[in-house]
Order: structure tokens, then C-alpha cells, then sequence
């Protein structure tokens, strides 16, 4: 793991949304991908655009191309390499159905630095059950088993539901064996076509967790976290977990950004309150003076404070932002500490 400084000037985590198309139809997706391409979203241009505002604002920030599934943009590859080129770190979420030996080196010569792949069952049959197609498991393990040979780190992303909360350590020894770098849990958001799927009772919810904290003890090879969950740091700390391996609670809004496929602004993919459009309006504009973002900034609200946001009105940008530390963030993608630049090599 290499922990860095993010710049106190921006986010240092960007999740983007290329796109809402899909090859796959999740029950639990928030963005309610489909498998018609949207006319909406930003062009080639104006997606290069956006990427030199990331650099701008936020010098070595990490950039999470995600979908949808991002391997269905053409442009990806250029994207990629533009972004690595500009210094950033360019990381890939996908379902790994698309991400063949040909896609990972193609991808490996842009700069890309590592991925997130996502799986959710240690056997077939739920899996593709849940994502909408028959042999999306195998594809998905091919495509970590490719990563591993390219060596490019990778990530396993698995979404909690009850029918697959028995599966965890199963999942965790699969994904350690698999060679990934990092096991994160992800707990349900209700939001998009998820607003309605919660399936787990609090008491799940807790067992879960605490067979992670666990489980990090089994499996020391591999960094295990549990998403929108922050409560896990407390159980962590609990283990006496050291504090530089401690996870920071949530991001939305102070160190990390998610942008949609039509180049809107939200805190968080989870926290879809679009604070600016990037089609008309300047990122570090908006960094700076967009009132949500400030108040999520503010200390105030950590340690178990209730923050109510609601939607600004137009053109109510707020005041400056009050001054803050240096943020800090992970990366476990064992990828070095100065982002993967793109080459020649690259279409």
C-alpha cells in the first residue's frame, strides 16, 4: 500500500462515470445503466476537456474510469493515456466481462495504473444471476487472472446482499489466491435501480462487518474494506488495528468527487446531488465555492454529526471555503508512487 498527500487545492479521488451503457443489467446499479448508448453524454472532446481540469485543480489525483461499463466507450484507451499523461492516475472499474489480454495491454501502454473488478459470489451461479448473464463469473476471473499475468494490480468488488453474505470468506480466500491487492465490500446504497433492493437486517449488517474485521486477521496478504460503511474504522481500531492501516470514513465531498456520464458534479455516486455541470461551469470553480461541498468540508461534521443537504438553487455558489489541512488518501493498488505515463505505443 502507498499512502499519499493529496493536493489541499482539489479532491484526491475522482470516480467518473463515462458512461450509463452496459453489457450487464444489475439489480443494484445507481446509475441505472442501459444498453443503449445516451446521446447526453460528453463527446471524446469534451471528455479531454474535463481531464485537463482534473489535472488543474488536483495535480496526481487518482481518476476511477467507471461505468456503466467503461470498455464500451471507444475512446477509453485515449482517455486513459491523456489522463496519464497529464500526470494523474488512471484506474478502471469494470465488470471484467470485456477485459480480455488484448483490452489489459492496449490499456497497460495509455498508463493505466490498476483496476477494480467486480464479483460477487465465490461460485457462478449467483453471480450471474445477479448481474443478468450467464458466464459473466468465468469472464470476470479471466479477467483478474489477465490482469495478474500483465501485471496490473486489481481489486475485487463484491456487493453484499443476504444471498451472498454467506459466500464473504469464501470470496476473500478467492480473491487473495487470485492475487488481487485489495477485497472491498461493498454495502448497499439505496440509490437508482437500487433504491428499493436493501435486503440485509442491521444485525447482518453487523455480522458482516465484524467477520471482515476478522477476516483481515486471516488474511494479512490482502487489504480488506468495507464501503459506506465508516463505522468499520471503529471495529478496526478495536483490533488494534495500526493506525496507518485504518480506513478514513467517507470521502463524499472532501477528498473525493464523482462526475456523470453528461459531466455533472456530485459529492459521491451514492450522494447524487448534483452540485454544478461541467459543460458550462469550471471544476475548481466549483470545488471552491459550491456551498454543499464546503459544508461537507467542514469538521463539524465528523465523528457522528448529522448533516441535512438539500439541492442549491441556481447560481447560489455560497462562500469561499473555509481553509483545511492537506488531505491524505489511500492507494492499495501497489502501484508506484508517481502515476504510469502513457506511449507511443497507445492508439
Amino acid at each position: 500500500m502507498v499512502r499519499m498527500v493529496g493536493s489541499p487545492s482539489g479532491p484526491g479521488l475522482i470516480r467518473w462515470n463515462l458512461t450509463r451503457q452496459c453489457n450487464l443489467h444489475c439489480p443494484h446499479c445507481y446509475l441505472d445503466a442501459t444498453s443503449r448508448l445516451d446521446e447526453a453524454e460528453l463527446s471524446s472532446t469534451e471528455a479531454v476537456g474535463v481531464i485537463d481540469q482534473i489535472a488543474e485543480l488536483s495535480p496526481g489525483a487518482m481518476v476511477v474510469f467507471s461505468g456503466g461499463e467503461p470498455l464500451l466507450r471507444p475512446d477509453l484507451p485515449r482517455l486513459v493515456n491523456h489522463a496519464s499523461t497529464r500526470g494523474l492516475m488512471s484506474v478502471l472499474g469494470t465488470n471484467g466481462t470485456l477485459l480480455d489480454e488484448l483490452a489489459i495491454r492496449e490499456l497497460l501502454a495509455c498508463g493505466l495504473a490498476g483496476t477494480g473488478i467486480s464479483l460477487d459470489s465465490a461460485t457462478p451461479d449467483y453471480h450471474d444471476a445477479f448481474r443478468g448473464a450467464k458466464g459473466a463469473w468465468q469472464k470476470a476471473l479471466a479477467a483478474m487472472e489477465a490482469c495478474q499475468r500483465a501485471g496490473v494490480p486489481f481489486q475485487v468488488q463484491m456487493s453484499l446482499t443476504r444471498g451472498n453474505l454467506p459466500q464473504l470468506e469464501a470470496m476473500v480466500e478467492l480473491s487473495s489466491r487470485l492475487g488481487a491487492v485489495a477485497f472491498n465490500l461493498f454495502f448497499l446504497v439505496c440509490t437508482g435501480r437500487g433504491e428499493r433492493l436493501s435486503d440485509i437486517t442491521p444485525q447482518e449488517y453487523d455480522q458482516a462487518l465484524l467477520a471482515l474485521a476478522q477476516l483481515q486477521g486471516w488474511f494479512p496478504e490482502i487489504r480488506l474494506r468495507a464501503r459506506c460503511a465508516p463505522q468499520f474504522t471503529r471495529l478496526l481500531a478495536e483490533r488494534n488495528t495500526s493506525e496507518a492501516a485504518l480506513p478514513m470514513g467517507c470521502l463524499a465531498g472532501s477528498s473525493y468527487l464523482r462526475l456523470t456520464p453528461e459531466g455533472e458534479v456530485t459529492p459521491c455516486p451514492y450522494l447524487p446531488l448534483v452540485v454544478g455541470d461541467l459543460r458550462w461551469q469550471n471544476l475548481a470553480d466549483l470545488w471552491k465555492s459550491s456551498r454543499v461541498l464546503i459544508e461537507l468540508r467542514r469538521d463539524e461534521w465528523r465523528g457522528g454529526a448529522v448533516l441535512v443537504l438539500s439541492q442549491p438553487a441556481a447560481g447560489d455558489a455560497g462562500p469561499e471555503p473555509m481553509p483545511r489541512a492537506a488531505i491524505t488518501w489511500e492507494r492499495t493498488l501497489g502501484a508506484p508512487t508517481s502515476p504510469r505515463r502513457g506511449s507511443a505505443r497507445c492508439p
